[in-house]
């Protein structure tokens, strides 16, 4: 099972679809990026976002512990 396959859901099914859209690009880009990429936070800052939003519905997803 791939992180991109549509039958896997890592979000609450009631967080709209675009942020588990969302979720699989910015870590992969936040992944590869070094901690003193310029403008790093343009990538995390909506990574905290979506994870706000999941843990507002309950869930208990943890940000990645590589993304400050």
């Amino acid at each position: 099972m791939y992180h991109d396959d549509e039958s896997v859901k890592f979000l609450p099914e009631a967080q709209p679809e675009a942020d588990e859209e969302a979720l699989g690009l910015y870590v992969c880009l936040a992944g590869h990026m070094p901690d003193d990429w310029p403008d790093r936070t343009k990538v995390t800052q909506p990574l905290h976002d979506i994870f706000q939003r999941a843990h507002a519905l309950g869930s208990g997803l943890t940000l990645p512990r590589a993304l400050p």
